[in-house]
């Protein structure tokens, strides 16, 4: 978790450093870091948070190949195509199949925090 909140802070400040942060980001991921912040200072909830980054974030090895092979060159190859492919199956199976169920137990367990129901509200949105 303090890897991933690590990384959260260096894309955010990385993106505004190169020009990319947009509106949508700079939502994002405060409200990532806030997901991990929550759970490790109260040292409770991390198996939400886990599981659910795990989830979302299965999409991105083949996300980031589509970037590679355009930046190659290699946009009409049938490697270009299975990235693509990979990449929008897992998005929907990650992002819409496997976390929904995992939000809906993060708002009904009531050890959870209001700050990480906050959270995962707003990621889910």
């Amino acid at each position: 978790m303090i890897f991933s909140l690590s990384y959260f802070a260096y894309d955010m400040i990385s993106m505004q450093l190169d020009g990319l942060l947009d509106s949508t980001m700079l939502l994002h991921h405060p409200l990532s870091m806030l997901g991990f912040i929550v759970p490790l200072y109260q040292n409770v909830q991390g198996n939400y948070i886990m599981l659910a980054v795990w989830l979302t974030e299965i999409s991105n090895p083949p996300m980031h190949m589509r970037h590679i092979f355009r930046s190659m060159g290699k946009r009409y190859t049938m490697a270009y195509e299975i990235s693509e492919i990979l990449y929008i199956t897992l998005y929907i199976y990650g992002r819409t199949i496997c976390v929904l169920p995992i939000g809906y137990l993060t708002f009904i367990c009531p050890e959870n925090s209001v700050l990480i129901k906050i959270s995962c509200a707003a990621l889910t949105l």
